[in-house]
């Protein structure tokens, strides 16, 4: 099976990823927010990552998003804003820090090389798109009648899938390239949707 997903460049949804690290911390955000306070939770939720990270052990895209978490946690414990940008120049600088040969380390490069892309290049290709896939603020979308509703959230989904694709491939290919001298085009076209499916099943 990981050679049938490697061929069409989706081995990396058969391991446990930032993502599904994310998942966890929202859906626990969720519960907690029913019942306790705002720093008690923000607290408690700080205490349960780090139980999830031990368990799930020290894979770079693992590390990269409990660094955030967990910088995001105590900025919210102390009443600070968050940026993402900042959040993951932070988590950069103190993983190198940790362990400087980390950077040679293909995980590495890729996970932090893909959040930079979402960051810095999916506003882009957002603006590029809304020509094709119009932006609506939520007034302009409630006003709309009830078929037109869900052609425009369907519209807003595959603007935004399209939008983060394009921005992690951008980032992403030069350094396939670099370390395997090849690329699968399938990769690109799968990407967009069969990584949701998959975690959505889970």
């Amino acid at each position: 099976m990981r050679y049938e997903f490697s061929q069409i460049g989706l081995e990396h949804i058969l391991g446990v990823s930032g993502f599904h690290f994310t998942a966890l911390a929202s859906v626990c955000t969720f519960f907690l927010s029913r019942f306790l306070k705002l720093k008690t939770k923000w607290l408690i939720l700080l205490l349960l990552l780090n139980a999830y990270y031990l368990f799930l052990g020290f894979s770079p895209a693992v590390q990269r998003c409990y660094l955030m978490a967990r910088a995001y946690l105590i900025a919210k414990w102390l009443g600070r804003p968050t940026y993402g940008l900042n959040l993951l120049g932070v988590t950069l600088t103190l993983e190198l820090l940790l362990r400087p040969p980390i950077i040679a380390n293909i995980g590495f490069q890729l996970s932090f090389a893909s959040c930079f892309g979402i960051f810095l290049l999916k506003p882009l290709f957002d603006r590029f798109l809304s020509p094709l896939l119009p932006r609506r603020s939520l007034a302009q979308t409630l006003a709309l009648p009830p078929l037109a509703k869900h052609i425009d959230l369907a519209s807003r989904f595959l603007r935004n899938t399209l939008s983060i694709g394009l921005a992690v491939n951008c980032t992403l290919l030069p350094i396939l390239i670099f370390h395997f001298h090849s690329f699968s085009p399938l990769g690109l076209f799968y990407n967009l949707f069969y990584p949701l499916c998959a975690d959505g099943l889970l």
